[in-house]
């Protein structure tokens, strides 16, 4: 991810109110809302928002250690997180 898009998913991030829950599917919805789609495409079954959806899930674990978000076992078996109350 480019420094802005990480930028732009912190300050998401740090938004959302404490207890709100981020998922891979909120990370799919906040990649396609903010990033264009790439123009090229190698495959048309590929999916153009993975890669950036596995870099928000790399910077959840950063921002996990950082305080501002915890894991949390999600419904599907995936590590889920809860935006922290870091700020109070």
């Amino acid at each position: 991810m480019g420094k802005r898009t990480d930028a732009a998913f912190r300050r998401h991030v740090i938004a959302l109110p404490p207890g709100s829950w981020l998922d891979w599917r909120d990370m799919d919805a906040w990649a396609k809302d903010n990033c264009p789609k790439s123009m090229r495409i190698d495959d048309p079954r590929d999916d153009p928002w993975g890669d950036l959806r596995v870099d928000c899930m790399s910077l959840s674990e950063t921002m996990m250690a950082e305080g501002w978000l915890v894991r949390v076992f999600g419904f599907c078996g995936y590590d889920d997180y809860m935006r922290t109350d870091k700020l109070a």
